[in-house]
């Protein structure tokens, strides 16, 4: 008989877990004596694989995650005292974990469910592993070079008091962040236009470093200033012309027009009309092709009960524009209202005044 044993069920998070008790237990043999630089590296990781636990830690309450929090933070503090020998081939030196500490009591008093606590704890992690990339560097260094015991001490020295790993900095708020991030930019960006320039950074002090930041933000917006003069327009010049395509059926003067019939369209038609030898309708058809782009053009509005008097009146306050319909409405009566013989001359004269008609508005 065949016996199905039973499968082991493993949580979600048992790796990350499993590596961040590992991190602590690792942490917890630390000794406040002198320890080597590889040592003292191994340390580092730890404590930051420890910390990153807990921002997926799968506690089921909130007393372990409180208790696993706890033992991660004494941990890193026991195997990374505020001050500690580190010792290599060739020398050894004091080092201060003191930014550390301040951090860790910085996190302490972060409420469990405040958002903070996350952003803190991935803060100090970068740190520690910015800090370990410049250890190494360091460590291979040592090993390759000639670098005598005061040479070595120096450069360490050097690398630890960077500014990443001095105390930790007062929280900037969100507003100084974006505005660091827009500087670097904005700092790269002139770098590429002008390689020769001295690049900006947001670490930039002093009057120099003020000038510079009130002169990159000025160009910038300057910048975005001249873009949103010289384009914008032009983008609300086809966004109502767009808006203008959806329109519906019309009448004007008389003649109804379609949804999707254009001024265009119209002045086509108006064409055809003037070489089939149909002049007159072929001036009623252009005059109504100049209301529908005078109304396309919001300069006026159309209307069924409107008459061509009407909308003469409504562009009585645009004078070169009044001109030039004043006669093409004369034209339209003379020939459709009054029945005066039309000729290929008097089609000549209203296609030059439609087109001078809309090129005064333009």
């Amino acid at each position: 008989m065949q016996v199905n044993s039973p499968k082991l069920q493993l949580p979600g998070n048992f790796v990350t877990r499993a590596l961040g008790v590992a991190a602590v237990l690792f942490l917890c043999v630390a000794s406040a004596a002198a320890v080597p630089l590889q040592r003292y590296r191994q340390h580092l990781h730890e404590a930051e694989v420890g910390l990153t636990a807990l921002l997926s830690s799968d506690q089921e309450t909130a007393a372990e995650r409180a208790t696993q929090f706890t033992e991660t933070v004494n941990a890193i503090r026991e195997s990374l005292p505020a001050e500690q020998t580190v010792e290599w081939s060739d020398g050894s030196m004091k080092v201060n974990n003191e930014w550390l500490h301040l951090a860790l009591g910085q996190l302490e008093s972060v409420p469990p469910t405040d958002r903070q606590r996350t952003v803190r704890i991935l803060e100090i992690t970068e740190r520690l592993t910015a800090l370990d990339t410049r250890l190494e560097e360091f460590e291979k260094s040592v090993v390759v070079s000639t670098m005598t015991d005061d040479e070595a001490k120096a450069r360490l020295a050097e690398i630890l008091r960077r500014k990443e790993f001095e105390q930790t900095p007062q929280e900037k708020r969100a507003f100084e962040r974006l505005l660091e991030r827009a500087l670097n930019w904005l700092g790269k960006l002139i770098q590429r236009l002008f390689p020769r320039a001295t690049p900006l950074s947001a670490g930039s002090s002093g009057v120099v470093g003020v000038i510079a930041r009130v002169l990159v933000i000025g160009l910038a917006l300057g910048l975005i200033g001249f873009v949103l003069w010289k384009f914008l327009p032009r983008f609300m010049r086809r966004s109502g012309r767009k808006k203008a395509k959806k329109r519906e059926a019309r009448v004007v003067l008389g003649e109804k027009l379609e949804a999707d019939q254009t001024a265009a369209d119209i002045w086509f038609e108006a064409e055809a009309l003037a070489r089939s030898g149909n002049i007159r309708a072929a001036i009623r058809k252009g005059y109504v092709a100049l209301l529908c782009e005078l109304g396309d053009r919001r300069v006026v509005a159309l209307a069924e009960h409107k008459t061509n008097r009407d909308y003469l009146r409504d562009v009585h306050e645009k004078r070169a524009l009044y001109a030039e319909m004043r006669q093409l409405t004369n034209s339209f009566e003379y020939h459709w209202y009054g029945f005066k013989p039309a000729t290929e001359a008097d089609w000549t004269a209203f296609r030059s005044g439609y087109r001078s008609a809309l090129a005064s508005d333009s």
